[in-house]
């Protein structure tokens, strides 16, 4: 199966503020927006803070693929680009 590594952009300057892993880039980012818009069950990472004040601004975060890759090495890949793109502040990868 083919997983797409992907980093979310803010579209006012092109700065990386999350990289992920999904099946399914559409969707997923969709998902992103439902999960930061959602008022009944806010999620109160860095990251839905983030996509929170873009919303409010009027503004969509924009979704970059990074790398197609298999399953298996899914994880390491998205690992790869946080370390990559210097990330730490949004992304959160266990390792696990």
């Amino acid at each position: 199966m083919i997983y797409y590594i992907y980093a979310l952009v803010n579209p006012e300057n092109d700065d990386p503020f999350y990289v992920g892993c999904t099946k399914n880039t559409k969707i997923r980012l969709y998902e992103h927006m439902k999960e930061a818009r959602n008022r009944a069950f806010i999620i109160r990472t860095p990251k839905a803070r983030y996509i929170r004040d873009l919303d409010a601004r009027g503004i969509r975060p924009k979704m970059f693929v990074l790398e197609e890759c298999t399953d298996i090495d899914a994880k390491e890949k998205e690992r790869f680009w946080i370390r990559e793109l210097h990330l730490n502040l949004y992304c959160i990868v266990t390792g696990k």
